[in-house]
């Protein structure tokens, strides 16, 4: 047998026994358990309607403009030499 046979077989039955793991030996999925629907929720708290509130036509907040836009200080450069 070359090594791929049988890596392909290894894959295989370790594929088989992790199914049987998972499902149990009676090849069946696991049947769910009726406690977390059983248990007896609190009624959800009734929300009331938030009173409304007359919303302004024009914003509220004026935006500033600066007198003049932000720049870099200017520095002198050094005469060239001659």
């Amino acid at each position: 047998m070359s090594r791929m046979v049988l890596i392909v077989v290894s894959i295989v039955a370790i594929a088989l026994l992790g199914g049987f793991a998972a499902l149990g030996l009676t090849a069946h999925p696991p049947v769910p358990q009726p406690v977390h629907r059983d248990l007896p929720l609190p009624a959800p708290p009734v929300i009331q309607a938030a009173p409304t509130l007359a919303v302004p036509d024009a914003p509220v907040i004026t935006p500033v403009v600066p007198a003049a836009p932000a720049q870099p200080p200017v520095q002198q450069q050094a005469p060239a030499h001659p």
